[in-house]
């Protein structure tokens, strides 16, 4: 029995004790960080587009499209995204992604915010059959305030703030993840919402994060790669449920042929 003891890393044979070890090593980073990474990453770009579909016009400032044409000849490009832009291009280019008032904007977050209050407080008195709605209604509502107040609050505040201090959230979340589990669930869907917004406000305002200039073309790849992986979502979500299932009953299948012959031996 002790020979067989432990069926997970065979410690008995030391290289075969290293080898599982790595293999379940292995399945805790696929399942824990490479595998959720994938399917809840192939969602951002898609969110991105929406949100500056829906929203952009109001999350932008609005420009004097003909005085940033004008400055292109003096000071170089104002598009770090389009570098060889001539001045007609940066005001067509302006033009298409023309902003508006500041009032807007607060117009925007404002009923964002009360819809969401309404929506939270009717899914909680109503109900059960009918506030399901309403909390669906309410956390729809939550996501959109969120992706727009954070990728508008990006580029007016947070951007000003030194880069390592905005990525110490993500370790810090991370720690979280591992010390808590009890608020496990909670610290990822703030970690999405706070990589969300980044990526959003990268396509909202054609900004640079971690050193990556925003383009057209670039954008749209990626895109494309998150289109083509969302076809693939249902199978790793199957699989990041079945693998270590699938380890451990290929485990005990060895271990239960290794104790059969052993008993024929024995006999």
């Amino acid at each position: 029995m002790r020979e067989r003891a432990g069926y997970l890393c065979n410690w008995e044979k030391p290289l075969e004790g290293i080898r599982d070890t790595i293999i379940l090593l292995c399945l805790v980073l696929l399942n824990t960080f490479i595998e959720p990474i994938i399917i809840y990453g192939s969602y951002a770009f898609p969110v991105a587009f929406i949100i500056d579909y829906l929203f952009g016009k109001y999350l932008r400032a609005k420009l004097d499209c003909d005085v940033a044409a004008a400055q292109s000849g003096q000071s170089g490009p104002t598009l770090p995204s389009h570098p060889n832009a001539t001045a007609q291009e940066i005001r067509e280019h302006c033009l298409a992604r023309q902003g508006t008032d500041g009032f807007n904007r607060i117009l925007l977050f404002s009923i964002l915010a009360v819809l969401y209050v309404i929506f939270y407080i009717l899914g909680r008195k109503l109900p059960e059959k009918i506030s399901k709605y309403f909390r669906f209604l309410s956390a729809i509502s939550f996501l959109f305030l969120s992706f727009t107040f954070l990728p508008f609050a990006t580029n007016d505040f947070f951007i000003k703030i030194p880069l390592w201090s905005r990525l110490l959230i993500i370790p810090i979340a991370i720690l979280l993840w591992f010390v808590l589990p009890l608020l496990r669930s909670q610290t990822s869907f703030v970690l999405i919402i706070y990589i969300y917004s980044y990526i959003i406000y990268w396509k909202v305002y054609e900004a640079k994060i971690v050193g990556v200039v925003y383009s057209d073309e670039l954008f749209n790849r990626l895109l494309f790669a998150s289109g083509f992986i969302l076809w693939f979502v249902p199978y790793l979500d199957a699989s990041h449920k079945r693998l270590v299932h699938i380890y451990n009953r290929w485990r005990l299948q060895k271990a239960f042929y290794s104790n059969e012959s052993w008993l024929q031996g024995d006999g």
